[in-house]
């Protein structure tokens, strides 16, 4: 690893210590963070900084990942030298139309236990089908689990479009593919940015499944702060939640709104919790 930061900016107090956070010392891997606040905070501004300090750190692009949920939303993370950037279906193979499609329907007064014995099913068909049709494209050892293993880091953003269950699906794909079934992510560390007060889970009209799990009637997509990794350890099972996983960072300084414009401020807020009731 390399001792050497990228050039610095000048950031709050609030955002250095997310930065330190992500960053890590030279030679630890960073924490695994949640990087949140209202837009305008400097959520993009400090994620740049902490990725291209990242690709310094390891020396190496390829190992560093920046993902958004929707290639639109790519646009916002092109920064230069902090990682390649990919849409987070296409990086993680979260495409599971070609199992879901043939599963029978179930009954709409269906137990959870048996909507997750479906979903752990499904999870394990989708991940043989596409490592089989790796191997036969690509010959040889599995391309996508070599892929996988060359990532050190992936930075995920805009979360809040992100259903829990997909995040669950992409912690089990880490994994997975690492061999490594006992520790969050197979290892990976996870750089996370968003606002659950801006954008709501993406989700399609007469959506049936949540990534593999079967949606029952009226019931919507689980939020990604909802997600719940389940880990196998040498001591049996072990489920941790989402804020236990990511230490939480909170951004508050508005960069976008001065003080002389405190009334807009007002504005931005309640609109941000539905709560606008004038204009």
């Amino acid at each position: 690893m390399h001792g050497v930061r990228a050039a610095s900016i000048q950031l709050t107090l609030d955002q250095q210590r997310a930065a330190d956070a992500a960053i890590g010392p030279p030679h630890i891997q960073g924490q695994n963070v949640f990087i949140t606040g209202p837009a305008g905070t400097g959520k993009t501004s400090v994620t740049d900084y902490v990725m291209r300090n990242l690709v310094v750190k390891y020396g190496n692009p390829v190992s560093v990942v920046r993902a958004a949920p929707t290639h639109g939303a790519t646009q916002n993370l092109n920064c230069p030298d902090s990682g390649r950037i990919s849409t987070i279906p296409a990086l993680f193979r979260t495409f599971p139309v070609y199992v879901t499609r043939d599963q029978p329907p179930l009954a709409d007064n269906a137990s959870v236990k048996q909507r997750r014995k479906v979903e752990e099913k499904l999870r394990d068909a989708h991940w043989k089908e596409k490592k089989d049709r790796s191997k036969a494209k690509f010959g040889g050892p599995d391309y996508f689990t070599r892929e996988m293993n060359e990532v050190r880091v992936v930075h995920f953003d805009e979360i809040s479009m992100v259903s829990g269950r997909v995040l669950e699906a992409i912690e089990y794909i880490c994994r997975e593919t690492s061999g490594n079934m006992g520790v969050l992510f197979g290892g990976k560390q996870i750089i996370i940015t968003g606002d659950r007060a801006q954008l709501p889970t993406v989700q399609a009209r007469g959506m049936k499944y949540d990534m593999f799990y079967p949606l029952a009637p009226g019931e919507a997509p689980k939020r990604f702060d909802q997600a719940v990794f389940e880990l196998q350890g040498p001591n049996g099972p072990r489920s941790v939640g989402f804020y236990e996983a990511f230490n939480l960072y909170p951004l508050w300084v508005n960069f976008r709104v001065t003080p002389n414009d405190l009334y807009m401020r007002y504005l931005l807020q309640n609109v941000r919790y539905g709560q606008l009731d004038e204009f």
